[in-house]
């Protein structure tokens, strides 16, 4: 493994757990920040974490991959229910809530 020696099932579930709660804390979009840190974190409490440099190397190729897992696995289900990203950013904003000005009165 290019980042680090075998990692235990505990190590693997400490941070399967660390990474699902910081993806639950408000956040910038994609949840970039949050994520990485927890991994960086979670991969230092299992012993996993020096250098730091690969620890962080390691969180930011996973959340890249997942990243692009979700988005190829949302594709195959829009071409599987024939539907167009044309039609997703129609419904999105057909779903927008009217925006209504206040005259301050």
């Amino acid at each position: 493994m290019p980042f680090s020696p075998q990692p235990t099932w505990t190590a693997t579930c400490l941070l399967i757990t660390l990474a699902s709660l910081a993806v639950a804390v408000p956040y910038a979009p994609g949840a970039v920040g949050p994520f990485e840190a927890s991994v960086v974190f979670a991969l230092g409490l299992a012993g996993f974490g020096q250098p730091e440099g690969a620890a962080v190397a390691f969180a930011v190729v996973l959340h890249a991959t997942n990243l692009g897992f979700y988005a190829l696995l949302g594709i195959v289900g829009l071409l599987g229910e024939g539907v167009t990203l044309g039609q997703v950013a129609r419904g999105a904003r057909t779903l927008r809530p009217a925006t209504t000005s206040s005259s301050g009165d």
